[in-house]
């Protein structure tokens, strides 16, 4: 494998074909290895919306997964191979982001022990309260983490970027 080759593993999966306004980032990153070489895995817990992805995207060079993504990422043994990690499994409530925020930090924790040197970990749907300014999303419990580590994003909006 050559240095254009990347392999990029998603959590939460392309749901509505079409639908720009949400979960299109399996088709963008597939776009991506077909300009390079690498492999696109995606895992969502939801039969339905895996079917929706294997049918909208049907190069080879993806692959969807129907399971829970932490005990998915827990069965994986080439983690240290993967140079973008996209977590974006659990839908959020922006007013109560417990559970989900929760669940990324599982999914984090799980990933952190491979992650290479330039390795990015993007988490998706992330927003700051106007009136608060507070943190609220996916993301927010692997922020807190890693700044507890002293180690801060390299993009923080509406995604929360940080490479290794």
């Amino acid at each position: 494998r050559g240095s254009d080759w990347y392999n990029i593993v998603e959590t939460g999966t392309l749901r509505n074909p079409g639908n720009w306004k949400d979960g299109q980032s399996a088709r963008l990153f597939l776009e991506f290895v077909n300009l390079t070489s690498g492999t696109v895995r995606s895992v969502d817990i939801d039969p339905e919306a895996c079917d929706r992805a294997r049918r909208a995207l049907t190069d080879e060079r993806f692959q969807v997964h129907c399971a829970d993504s932490v005990s998915w990422l827990e069965s994986q043994q080439d983690l240290d191979d993967v140079d973008l990690f996209y977590l974006d499994s659990w839908d959020v409530k922006w007013h109560d982001d417990h559970d989900s925020a929760e669940h990324h930090l599982r999914e984090f924790q799980v990933i952190e022990p491979h992650l290479k040197p330039g390795c990015v970990v993007a988490i998706d749907d992330n927003i700051r309260f106007s009136d608060s300014h507070r943190r609220t999303g996916k993301g927010r419990r692997v922020a807190e983490y890693l700044e507890q580590q002293g180690h801060l994003p390299i993009y923080d909006e509406y995604q929360i970027i940080y490479q290794f």
